[in-house]
């Protein structure tokens, strides 16, 4: 996706400046099992690699364990753990872009503190090594003793002079390779379905479809946008849609990245189990944005006269009133993607904002926003037009009917001591998107400091026991210093549950909605919490829910949505006692098999007409419980709504236009 500066320059520097044929990315791992994975890599194959890329990997590994074994390096192993399907690694990327990545991983020290590891604590029970002992892709197992940095740079540096040595003695092959690959990819593109992929500029979330070409140009992906009406099979197409053709030495990025993911069945041996996925298993980008994407089955004919562009075309601009005496103000449509930020940035200014409840006459949705003409004027309009790229509509007339005020918020976004990935993906986000807010650390949550500070409380994702009770240990198993241990602990839980009973909004993500069920004796259960990994497995994968789209949660959203899962939790609701008032938002379908849309899962049978988000009424508060991940690391667009509307939700004031 893109969204990082670091992938942003590593990306411009491998597939605009550089394009080389091979590179090398260097990583460390855990500190009891072999010293070094080098390539090949494990079972399953990326089925749209390119075969000669995985030959040119085991090339270059094992040159490497030839020459670490030679320097006497022990503990070298191949062929285990790490496979050879996903496409989320800086290396496993460029596969699809013709370039042999290797990836190498090396048992760490306690950062620069030497350890000594014992015999008996050097383990296997992984994939491919399912016992700390010799084999074939494991010769020589370390036996155990100091392990120091000194041995990290050792092992580095002979694993990387042998990268060096055989792209030297291969390069004309390799520089070959690399064309070899591109000129088939280019051929089929030519020859066989799919020949393009299709994307309309009308969407439902009108900003989307700009996103999403705009990600494939910056991968390096030829974009073209058709200068006229064409027709591919039964379906017409207009001027304006974007043709990316399948004839391209990018192919096989385009395949993987804009269908959905089928993770195939790998045996180990007749008979044996099913081995689980390495890692997450869906990165559908038309289900990550929620934009339509076809395939063509046939050649996209000439009169579409497509162009290569190296920008989308983005909607919005200006907002032009004819008459400016009677115009009724501006509609902003809920769908759209920068809808919030144009939201925070007006609700910052001091303007007024109102969701409607009803669809307003001559177009729009429930839901879409509303600027009074009084509240900006058609310049400041469009200047957020243009900023966000974002369609806003002048209206000739106020819309008359029930409506939500919507307030501005302060949101407290909870930050233990203990690292949390998943709170630093949302505070990307939120500033990204403009919202106001602070973190709370554990200090503040304790004591209370928050009151009458924040609106809204949000707890990223994390086990119930982390936000309770913290961790007793740091990076490498290193006590914390006393004031960075332990979590809320009672004092800071009774602190939240009043907070919430007296009007405050809080909002969990994923697994954190544990805590707030425990914590305000929900009327609701996790039906996930016990169930062993033999019976369900979701390690990221793209699900199916079902929205209850009259709910202001679910404004902005389809009917039927798609939802990151990575073992995340699943509700099932009781009947409420007078403490609480419930709403089911969005729940899993009735059918097994219609729950996974891209990815892996098992156990699908667990979730079906289970709750994915329950909004409660708690006291004078609310409660969203988000049961999976609606901003995972970034990515998952179309779900970025829910967690908006669900900040937001608790501020909504209803009144009549």
């Amino acid at each position: 996706m893109l969204t990082q500066k670091e992938t942003q320059a590593v990306n411009d520097l491998l597939y605009h400046r550089w394009y080389p044929q091979i590179f090398l990315d260097e990583h460390q791992m855990g500190s009891v099992g072999p010293r070094m994975f080098v390539p090949p890599q494990a079972d399953p194959l990326a089925l749209d690699v390119h075969s000669l890329i995985f030959r040119q990997a085991d090339l270059l590994g094992t040159g490497m364990s030839v020459r670490l074994e030679e320097a006497g390096h022990l503990g070298v192993g191949s062929n285990m753990i790490f496979d050879s399907y996903w496409p989320g690694g800086t290396r496993n990327t460029a596969w699809w872009k013709n370039v042999t990545g290797l990836l190498t991983e090396i048992a760490s020290a306690r950062i620069a503190t030497p350890i000594y590891v014992e015999p008996g604590e050097l383990q296997g029970g992984v994939k491919g090594l399912p016992e700390y002992k010799r084999q074939s892709n494991f010769p020589s197992p370390w036996p155990g003793g100091w392990w120091r940095l000194r041995d990290i740079v050792d092992y580095e540096l002979v694993s990387t002079r042998s990268f060096l040595e055989t792209g030297a003695r291969y390069r004309e092959d390799f520089l070959f390779n690399v064309y070899r690959m591109a000129r088939e990819a280019i051929d089929r593109g030519g020859q066989e379905p799919p020949y393009a992929f299709l994307v309309p500029a009308d969407q439902g979330d009108p900003v989307a479809a700009a996103l999403l070409v705009e990600l494939l140009i910056r991968h390096g992906v030829r974009v073209e946008r058709a200068g006229a009406a064409f027709t591919v099979g039964r379906s017409a197409y207009p001027a304006g849609t974007y043709v990316i053709p399948a004839a391209q030495p990018y192919r096989q990025f385009l395949l993987t990245m804009l269908r959905p993911q089928r993770y195939p069945q790998i045996i180990p041996y007749v008979g044996g189990p099913v081995m689980p996925p390495y890692d997450v298993t869906a990165w559908s980008l038309p289900l990550s944005f929620g934009v339509e994407v076809d395939e063509a089955g046939t050649p996209v004919p000439g009169t579409a006269a497509a162009a290569p562009i190296d920008a989308p075309v983005w909607p919005g601009g200006e907002v032009a009133i004819a008459n400016a005496k009677g115009a009724g103000g501006y509609r902003i449509s809920h769908r759209a993607d920068s809808a919030i930020t144009a939201q925070n940035r007006l609700l910052a200014e001091r303007k007024k904002v109102y969701w409607l409840k009803k669809a307003p006459a001559g177009g729009g949705e429930a839901g879409d926003l509303y600027v009074p003409a009084g509240e900006a004027t058609p310049e400041a309009m469009s200047r957020l037009s243009r900023e966000l790229h974002l369609p806003i509509t002048p209206l000739d007339r106020a819309p008359a009917g029930p409506a939500f005020r919507v307030k501005p918020i302060r949101v407290g976004l909870y930050k233990p001591w203990v690292a949390n990935l998943d709170e630093g993906w949302t505070r990307f986000l939120l500033e990204r998107y403009g919202f106001a807010f602070q973190n709370l650390d554990n200090e503040q949550m304790k004591t209370g400091a928050y009151q009458g500070k924040v609106d809204v409380i949000l707890l990223p994702a994390m086990e119930p026991g982390t936000i309770e009770k913290g961790s007793s240990s740091g990076s490498g198993g290193s006590p914390l210093p006393p004031p960075y241990a332990g979590g809320l602990g009672t004092a800071g839980g009774e602190k939240l549950r009043k907070w919430v009973q007296d009007g405050g909004t809080l909002v969990t993500l994923d697994q954190s909605s544990g805590y707030a069920i425990s914590l305000l004796e929900l009327p609701v259960r996790n039906v996930l919490e016990k169930v062993p990994e033999e019976q369900f497995h979701v390690p990221g994968s793209m699900l199916r829910i079902l929205m209850d789209t009259s709910h202001p949660l679910s404004w902005g959203m389809d009917a039927e949505e798609v939802a990151f899962f990575a073992d995340s939790p699943a509700f099932e609701t009781r009947l409420p006692d007078p403490r609480f008032q419930r709403r089911v938002v969005a729940t899993y379908p009735e059918n097994a098999q219609d729950v996974l849309v891209s990815g892996y899962i098992k156990g699908a049978e667990k979730l079906t007409r289970k709750a994915a988000v329950v909004e409660y009424g708690v006291g004078k508060g609310k409660v969203v419980l988000l049961g999976f991940h609606p901003q995972h690391r970034a990515q998952p667009h179309r779900t970025f709504k829910l967690l908006w509307n669900a900040l937001y939700w608790g501020g909504l004031e209803e009144v009549e236009l």
